[in-house]
């Protein structure tokens, strides 16, 4: 009778284990999968003036605490485009001031955090701005509104 509870005891006690184990893996994971930003793969961030037509070009100036990209002049169709690593801390970020005409937005291109993993397959992210809004893109093919003006 005492080897049953003792092996019953043992039992219990490795399906616990197993249980915390496992819950625990699963948070990690997940926390791990909201930043799963690709440390040392070169990332692209591309900015497109999407407009249909403009007199005005698109003016785009963008920063980072480590990088000035500079301000850009941008005609319809044309874009400005730089690469980088992410911080071994995870924290680049990638801040845009840009204005056409009447319109002006300040937004983050690329945060580490966020954008890190949605482009950390290829390593690129787009941006098109243009009369309805911006819309991002990790293939410059299919996209999706994330801002309006």
């Amino acid at each position: 009778m005492k080897n049953y509870i003792s092996r019953n005891c043992l039992l219990s006690i490795a399906i616990v284990a197993c249980f915390v184990l496992s819950t625990c893996s699963a948070r990690e994971a997940e926390e791990e999968a909201s930043k799963n930003w690709q440390f040392g793969l070169e990332y692209h961030v591309h900015v497109i003036n999407g407009f249909k037509k403009n007199t005005k070009p698109l003016m785009v100036h963008c920063w980072s605490k480590q990088d000035d990209i500079g301000q850009h002049s941008l005609n319809v169709d044309q874009e400005i485009t730089w690469h980088f690593k992410v911080r071994f801390d995870g924290t680049t970020l990638f801040i845009c001031d840009v204005k056409q005409g009447e319109h002006a937005k300040h937004f983050d291109a690329f945060d580490a955090q966020v954008e890190g993993s949605k482009c950390a397959e290829f390593g690129k992210c787009y941006w098109l701005v243009a009369e309805g809004g911006f819309y991002f893109s990790t293939d410059n093919f299919t996209w999706f509104k994330q801002y309006d003006w």
